[in-house]
This record gives C-alpha cells, structure tokens and sequence, in this order.
C-alpha cells in the first residue's frame, strides 16, 4: 500500500536542512507557521524514589516566534543543566501567553508517543523493535535519556480532540505512557535528562524527516481509536453542573477532565491517607483541592481562581469574605510555586489533584 506521506509533494518550498538533525532543525518543523505560542516549561528532574520535582512557575516563558526560542535556547538548556531541572517543551502551540491548560490548546500538526525503555521486558531493544514494526515510520524520532519521543507529522491542522484520541492509540499499540493530553509537555531537543545527575544523558534527535507526513485518517487501518467521552466534553455520566458565568478555561476544564469535574461537585476524594489518617474531605477540602488542581493545570491568574471559589460557595450555599477568599486562592498559588514533598498518592504519582487530597483535617 502507497502511503499519503510518500506520494503528496510538501505544500511549500521547505528551508534546507543541516545533514544531522539539531534542535534548530526539531523547532523549526515543529512549529512553522507559528501564529502563537511556543511553552518551555522547567522542571525539577527527579528519579521516581525522589520526591516529585516541582515546576519551576517563575521559570515558565512563551516566545511568540521560532527565532526568539532559538536566540534564548544555549541560555535555557545550560540554567537547566547547571540546576539539575529538565526543559520540558508544550508539543502544540498555547493560543495565549500564559496558557498551559488544554483550554489553551487549538489543535496542531502531529501525533506522538512516548516509549520508556523500562516499560519493556526487553528493554530498550524490545522498544526499539516495537517502533521499528509499526506500518507508518515516525517523522521524528527523539531519545530522551531513558526512552524514545516519536512524532508523526501531518498534513493539516487537527483538533486536539481527533489528536488526543489518535495519540491514546498509538501509546496503546506500541506500549507507550499516558502521555497523549492535547496540553503535553516533552523533554527538549539538546536539553539534559538529569534524572541521575551523575550520568547525565542529553536530549538528542535520532532522525527527522520533515517530508514525511500523513493524513490522520491514515492511521485508522493499524490503530484502533475509541471515542473518548471526556475529550469531546461529554460528561453525561457524572451529571454536573456548570454555572454559566464561570470563566471559559475553567469551563473548558470541568467538562473534558472528570477529575477537575468531581472536585468541583464535590465528591470523588479519598477519607484517609495510606497511613490510616483522616483526610480533609471538608466542603473548604474540595476548595483547596479544586484550585491547586486548576493551578496545576494552568490556571494561575487570581482573578479567575477567586472567581472559581465565590461560584463555589454560591453553589454550596455557603456566605463567604472576601479577604477570605483572597487569602485561601494566594496560598494555593503560594504552594505551587513552593518545593514540597508528595502529601497524597494519586494514580499519576503525585498529581496535584490527588496530591492536594492528603490535606489532614
């Protein structure tokens, strides 16, 4: 079978390429046309024994155009090499400066997995073997340190609810993580895997071809793709209540994340930690957790966090201060930006939505 990728010429005359892929090269096919943003994200590196690394907030930058990354990426990779944290990259452009939130996200031009060599009783030569006998090649092939980042790059620009579905399945098919959300972050070309800061392990592109491409309904003859009730924003099954006048990214969020979605109906918390300890499982509980949760997810700015907890209270038929108020959304933002070990142990090991939960009462 003739696949798309080999027999449609590029739309338009591509810039010529050094022999050996480079981070200039990855930036470049990745973004062209950029008409928003490019997220870098620094995070602490740390090993799964090690308390999990924290986002590194005021670290955050959006550049609005390939060039200003490229002219701020030598200054990037060395301050994170020098501080032991990773540089993570968002794989599709934010639509505002500031966004990090699948609300932010509006569609982009590739699929990808993310192979982790430990997840294979073989190793890194059975994960390598399971890419390798996939039907359609990568475009980009990225060693990350301990596992391999593969992207296939498309034609045309898709919705992050086809992306998301088609990245589920292809993470299904060749053993990949969880790691197919329409907000994901990856490590950086030519950044460092710090994990073991006595064998660091740089970031390095394997292969790329940027004239391989396809046509998403492609993949539908090698890769089962399930519907996906919380991408498409059906959340039916948990029957919840969204007032009108919450702001749009949080809307967003409650009605395509089910546990966004069970925080704010509150329910869905555990009532004690591993150690057998009461958990605060309180309607104040929910709050808290609520908004470390939306801050984790993106949503930083106070107005619409203190937004989000009036309409709260007002749901709950709670009075409320506003100092209060004020104060409870300040400290969640206080520790997000704060080094602290894991206090709750949700499936994602240490998300803050589960994390948040072991708040003791």
């Amino acid at each position: 079978m003739i696949l798309a990728s080999e027999h449609q010429q590029p739309r338009q005359q591509l810039r010529k390429r050094n022999a050996d892929p480079n981070p200039t090269d990855f930036i470049h096919t990745l973004f062209e046309d950029l008409d928003s943003f490019i997220e870098i994200r620094p995070i602490e590196d740390r090993r799964k024994d090690e308390p999990r690394g924290r986002v590194l907030h005021d670290m955050r930058r959006w550049y609005p155009s390939v060039e200003a990354l490229l002219e701020a990426l030598p200054a990037i990779v060395e301050t994170c090499r020098r501080n032991r944290w990773a540089a993570f990259f968002g794989v599709h452009p934010r639509s505002r400066h500031g966004g990090g939130a699948a609300a932010d996200i509006d569609g982009g031009t590739c699929v990808w997995v993310d192979i982790d060599f430990k997840d294979f009783a073989g190793g890194e030569q059975q994960a390598r073997e399971q890419l390798a006998g996939f039907p359609a090649q990568p475009s980009i092939v990225v060693n990350s340190g301990h596992g391999l980042h593969a992207y296939w790059l498309l034609y045309d620009k898709e919705s992050t609810a086809n992306l998301r579905g088609y990245c589920k399945a292809l993470a299904k098919a060749l053993g990949g993580d969880s790691a197919f959300d329409a907000a994901r972050i990856l490590r950086l070309p030519g950044s460092w895997n710090m994990k073991w800061p006595d064998e660091p392990r740089q970031v390095v592109i394997e292969s790329l071809n940027e004239n391989r491409r396809y046509e998403l309904s492609e993949f539908d003859q090698w890769l089962t793709v399930e519907d996906d009730p919380e991408q498409a924003g059906d959340l039916r099954w948990k029957e919840i209540e969204v007032p009108s006048d919450i702001p749009p990214a949080v809307r967003h969020l409650l009605t395509s994340n089910k546990s966004l979605a069970d925080l704010w109906a509150g329910r869905g918390k555990r009532k004690h930690d591993e150690d057998g300890r009461r958990l605060d499982d309180s309607r104040s509980g929910y709050d808290w957790s609520l908004l470390t949760s939306l801050v984790w997810h993106g949503i930083e700015d106070p107005g619409v966090l203190l937004a989000v907890l009036r309409l709260r209270f007002e749901r709950t038929g709670r009075s409320h201060r506003d100092s209060s108020q004020r104060r409870t959304v300040e400290n969640a933002l206080a520790q997000a930006r704060r080094k602290q070990p894991n206090r709750g142990h949700g499936s994602r090991g240490g998300h803050p939505q589960h994390r948040d939960q072991g708040r003791q009462r």
